[in-house]
């Protein structure tokens, strides 16, 4: 299973963690990634992205949340102009479930490069594989959300790609699965 996902997105096996749902993937990617500094994201995202960023604000994160434009796009103009020297985090999800808004994400992925820094760049795709394609190469992206329901699945099953050489930390602890973070 782990494999088939892997080659769906054009990743590698080791690269997938399963989770219980497209949520805990979100939780995941930005819990296991983010505590300080600054992040990126818009105002038009998922609850499970908009709600883990906004707790660990309360702890001192500073999060841009980005307006969109009429037909629900995030600017792509607008991410590189929201950039800071502390940012390192940025989630745009693929696609809007209540617009159907395809989001740019391999734009905004060519601002991020842009940086002088290293900024990690997540997307949450639970909405996504049945309507784009959610290569991971040519998405650019380094962690995306993937949620089984969303694609002819059972419920209770999603995962996280997380591209190799991104430091994830574990938000459960005590147990070894998957490869130690959940």
């Amino acid at each position: 299973a782990r494999k088939r996902i892997a080659d769906s997105i054009w990743a590698h096996a080791d690269e997938i963690i399963f989770t219980s749902s497209g949520t805990e993937g979100n939780n995941l990617a930005i819990q296991g990634m983010v505590q300080k500094g600054h992040a990126i994201t818009s105002a038009v995202e998922h609850q499970s992205v908009l709600e883990p960023l906004r707790m660990i604000a309360r702890w001192g994160l500073q999060v841009t949340e980005l307006a969109v434009g009429g037909e629900g796009l995030v600017f792509p103009s607008a991410v590189a102009t929201a950039i800071r020297p502390d940012t390192t985090f940025v989630s745009i999800q693929l696609v809007n479930s209540e617009m159907g808004a395809v989001e740019p994400v391999r734009e905004i992925a060519k601002e991020l490069r842009r940086a002088k820094h290293k900024i990690y760049f997540h997307t949450d795709a639970a909405q996504a594989p049945l309507w784009v394609d959610c290569n991971v190469e040519k998405l650019g992206v380094d962690l995306m959300t993937l949620d089984g329901q969303k694609v002819l699945g059972p419920k209770g099953v999603g995962c996280l790609y997380v591209r190799r050489g991104t430091p994830l930390r574990a938000l459960l602890h005590g147990g070894k699965q998957e490869r130690g973070l959940r």
